[in-house]
């Protein structure tokens, strides 16, 4: 079987009912190469293919702050047992501004 890369926490993806396409995601992050590393090799043993994609959920980078307050509101003050503030946000995988249509096209229109 396989393992969470961050938990440790062993699992085992059941895809007899679908052909999924694994997606890879350049943000920015400290994890980004470790979860690449892990797709890849994963899409390897299971020949599953892959593509680049973008996850959006905000249209600017100058919405970076206002997401990450509606984050914070969301996820009540405290974040997996994390106190939260907008210096700290302490939200997982949120480091970065990113996850915007602004980076996206900036990516894809160079």
């Amino acid at each position: 079987g396989s393992s969470d890369l961050f938990s440790f926490s062993g699992f085992v993806p059941d895809f007899d009912f679908a052909s999924p396409t694994l997606f890879l995601e350049k943000n920015g992050l400290p994890v980004d190469d470790c979860l690449r590393k892990g797709v890849l090799s994963y899409s390897k043993s299971t020949k599953l293919p892959t593509e680049e994609v973008q996850s959006i959920y905000y249209k600017n980078k100058s919405d970076s702050s206002a997401f990450m307050t509606y984050k914070l509101i969301c996820s009540r003050k405290n974040f997996g047992g994390r106190a939260t503030s907008l210096e700290i946000p302490n939200l997982d995988h949120m480091g970065s501004d990113e996850f915007c249509w602004e980076s996206y096209l900036e990516k894809t229109h160079e």
